[in-house]
């Protein structure tokens, strides 16, 4: 019996905080595989480590590292070979995608990236590359850009606090699993005179508090509940749409 199957069996059986442990996993397993240690997944859902190692145990695991291990090898076993089944996944996301094209926030953040003298983006860990990427698609179309490696070295980035500057964040979570950007946003917030665009693909995030705009993408690998498929092709399908958007003004101009 696979692992999500015996979750669902075991529910009637758990505590109240065993319960929404198992819950979250049902309704969230891709997190489990990507983001999540013990300790953060207990976080998300107010309960201790106890509590999570007590469900793992009840489903017959030694604890939680023996549970996720044989959990991660049940989801890469079930990536199907017929590839037409992931591309409809992602069908379903880019026509979510284009419905934020005429959106105010969509329009809101090409707004400022028209008028900024420079972009900066950044990106934790696999949504680096993203924000490698758009720095690539803005400087080949002649809209400067600079990518920044590291959040620490935001306060160090010296263009960053020039006169019309923006930065551009790319998160899937937006700052729930990883906070690698929001202690350095806080030390700036209070005298930061650049703008902020975060991309992203969860609501109400942490680091939306310190965005001056907001784009929430859909999330095509919280859409595949039985497959590990990467969101890093919407991250470029938005860059796409933004650079077509920022040519199509300055055509119109």
């Amino acid at each position: 019996m696979k692992i999500l199957e015996k979750l669902t069996q075991v529910l009637p059986e758990l505590t109240k905080s065993e319960k929404r442990l198992a819950e979250y996993i049902l309704n969230n397993p891709i997190d489990l595989v990507r983001y999540n240690s013990a300790d953060q997944i207990a976080a998300l859902n107010h309960c201790s480590r106890a509590s999570l190692i007590r469900l793992t145990q009840k489903i017959g695991y030694s604890g939680f590292a023996e549970f996720k291990n044989e959990f991660n090898h049940e989801m890469l076993d079930h990536i199907t070979p017929n590839s037409s089944t992931v591309l409809d996944y992602y069908a379903t996301a880019i026509t979510a995608l284009q419905e934020i094209y005429d959106t105010d926030s969509f329009k809101k953040a090409i707004s400022l990236l028209r008028q900024a003298t420079m972009v900066y983006t950044a990106g934790s860990m696999h949504s680096h590359y993203s924000a490698k990427q758009l720095t690539f698609r803005l400087n080949r179309h002649k809209h400067p850009s600079s990518c920044i490696d590291y959040a620490t070295s935001l306060p160090e980035t010296p263009g960053l606090f020039q006169e019309g500057s923006i930065l551009v964040i790319f998160s899937i979570s937006g700052g729930f699993y990883s906070n690698t950007f929001l202690a350095p946003l806080q030390e700036l917030q209070e005298n930061r005179k650049f703008k902020t665009v975060l991309i992203t693909m969860t609501n109400d995030t942490p680091y939306g508090k310190y965005a001056d705009v907001t784009l929430t993408l859909p999330c095509v690998s919280r859409m595949c509940k039985d497959a590990i498929i990467d969101d890093a092709a919407i991250f470029f399908m938005a860059i796409e749409m933004i650079i077509n958007r920022l040519d199509s003004d300055q055509k119109e101009a």
